[in-house]
């Protein structure tokens, strides 16, 4: 694993605003790194392909990606790429309006960013339509001048405007959820993800959604592939590996974090799906650490 980390720091013109905004315009790749903070790209214009984690997207115009600090991601074959780019400090959300938290966007947006990546998809990502793309954009380029070129009450205007753009972006889920542009297996995830550290059963998930076991499990097979049980194994195992590598955190509280039974049912399953130890597994890329 590389140890190319990109800080917040780096990047402030704040002092007390963990937070940067640009229209950014790679001209070149950007080879494989993380950060200590989260990244929103808003795709303004041309195409570029970008890996995060395990899965491979194409930006085009409109496309919203939110992306989780401890995710590995690159960017290459730039074409005329231009993105609205935010990085900020995941702590900036915890005044957000419990509300909101509470919304299947937040859970699918942001608090899967880290989770979410891997051979299903990345689901923290919205297709923004033009209506949201304008008053979306309208936001960022006030913030961006007021980042760079304000002065009096600066950090209190970009404070704000921060979760006024939050909002939007929920919305603009929201709004396609009730649209049905997604079925009922992508509500489905965010609710397994909210509730992974818990002894989930498939009957409990499907009432959640007003539907028998039986059809639940047949639309979200139709869907992913595999059944619901399989893919909370994939997504705790998934979340197991990054406390592992980016935590101390011991392997029994590990397993209960990510919703096993005991440290023994962890390491099983684990070496089952792995094929090594979760021990084995921290020693073997202990280097992610390494900055």
């Amino acid at each position: 694993m590389n140890n190319n980390k990109t800080e917040l720091k780096q990047h402030l013109k704040l002092n007390n605003f963990p937070f940067h905004i640009e229209l950014w315009h790679p001209e070149t790749s950007i080879p494989l790194h993380y950060h200590d903070c989260a990244e929103i790209l808003l795709t303004a214009g041309g195409s570029a392909l970008c890996q995060v984690g395990d899965v491979r997207l194409k930006f085009a115009k409109g496309d919203l990606f939110v992306i989780s600090g401890d995710v590995t991601h690159t960017i290459h074959d730039v074409k005329d790429f231009s993105a609205y780019r935010i990085l900020f400090d995941f702590s900036l959300l915890e005044k957000l309006d419990e509300t909101l938290k509470k919304s299947s966007g937040y859970t699918t947006m942001f608090a899967m960013s880290s989770i979410g990546c891997g051979k299903y998809g990345y689901p923290s990502c919205l297709v923004v339509n033009e209506l949201y793309f304008d008053r979306i954009t309208n936001v960022m380029n006030d913030m961006i001048y007021e980042y760079n070129h304000g002065r009096y009450m600066q950090e209190y205007y970009l404070h704000q405007y921060f979760y006024i753009l939050i909002t939007l972006i929920l919305k603009c889920y929201d709004d396609r959820v009730h649209h049905k542009e997604y079925n009922i297996s992508d509500l489905a995830v965010p609710f397994i993800e909210n509730h992974l550290h818990e002894k989930l059963t498939i009957s409990d998930i499907a009432k959640q959604f007003g539907l028998s076991e039986q059809y639940f499990r047949y639309l979200f097979e139709k869907q992913w592939g595999v059944s619901p049980m399989q893919f909370i194994i994939d997504l705790r195992i998934r979340k197991a590996k990054t406390l592992l590598l980016l935590s101390n955190m011991p392997i029994v509280k590990i397993a209960m974090a990510c919703g096993f039974y005991d440290s023994s049912h962890f390491s099983n399953t684990f070496l089952k799906t792995e094929g090594i130890t979760p021990n084995e597994y921290r020693k073997k890329f202990s280097s992610y650490n390494e900055v």
